[in-house]
C-alpha cells in the first residue's frame, strides 16, 4: 500500500481510537482499519498512520490511526470524501461490530512532528506520554514553554484542541522511550494521570 501521499506538513493531527469489545477482536479491528486505509487511498486522500498498542490498558486503544491536515477545514473535507463513499461505508459499519467504544480527536502538533512520525518505520515501536489534566485553561501554558526543549530531544508535544471528557491534554511522542527525559517534567507538573504508551507501527 503507498502511504508515501500523507501530507507531513499539517498543523492538525485527527486521531482515531478503536477500543476492542473482546481480546479476539483485536485482529478484526486491524484488518478492517487496514482496509479502510486502502479505501481512502483510492479516494485519493492520505492513508495515514496505524498503530498497534503493544501493552494493554482500559483507557488505551488496541489500535490507533492518525493523519495529519493543514487545518480543520481540510479534515472536514476529508471526512466528507470518507462519508461519500461506499466502501468506506462499509468498513466503518464494521467497525462498530468490533469496538466498545471509538475516538475521533484533533491535536495541534508542535515543532518537530513531521521528524518524529517519519522515524518510526513499519515494525518499530514508538513511545507516547498520554497527559490528563482537570483544567483545560492550563492547555495554553507549558507546552508551549517545553515545546523547543522536547524537540531538541527528537520530542514532539501536541496538544488537545476543544474540550473532551477523560482525553489526554497532551500527547508527547518520541521514537525511543523517553521517560525521565527533559521537557516532560513541565508538562507532567499540572497532570491529573500520565500514561506511557508503547506502540507498534504497522502502517
Amino acid at each position: 500500500m503507498n502511504t508515501s501521499n500523507v501530507d507531513a506538513s499539517g498543523a492538525i493531527l485527527a486521531i482515531n481510537g478503536y477500543y476492542a469489545r473482546n481480546a479476539a477482536d483485536v485482529g478484526a479491528i486491524r484488518a478492517t482499519r487496514l482496509r479502510a486505509c486502502s479505501v481512502r487511498v483510492d479516494l485519493g486522500v492520505p492513508a495515514g498512520r496505524v498503530l498497534r498498542a503493544v501493552e494493554s490498558h482500559e483507557s488505551v486503544p488496541e489500535i490507533m490511526w492518525d493523519c495529519p491536515f493543514v487545518d480543520e477545514a481540510a479534515h472536514e473535507q476529508d471526512m466528507s470524501v470518507r462519508a461519500a463513499s461506499e466502501a468506506f461505508e462499509a468498513c466503518r459499519l464494521n467497525m462498530r461490530t468490533l469496538t466498545r467504544r471509538f475516538e475521533r480527536l484533533l491535536y495541534a502538533r508542535g515543532s518537530g512532528d513531521d521528524q518524529v512520525r517519519d522515524a518510526t518505520l513499519l515494525g518499530q515501536q514508538v513511545t507516547q506520554y498520554w497527559i490528563y489534566i482537570d483544567d483545560d485553561q492550563s492547555l495554553a501554558g507549558p507546552d508551549r514553554l517545553r515545546e523547543p526543549v522536547c524537540a531538541a530531544q527528537g520530542m514532539t508535544v501536541r496538544r488537545r484542541v476543544g474540550s473532551g471528557k477523560d482525553v489526554p491534554a497532551w500527547i508527547i511522542e518520541a521514537a525511543d522511550d523517553i521517560r525521565g527525559a527533559g521537557g516532560i517534567d513541565e508538562l507532567t507538573r499540572f497532570a491529573r494521570r500520565v500514561l506511557t504508551c508503547r506502540w507498534e507501527r504497522i502502517l
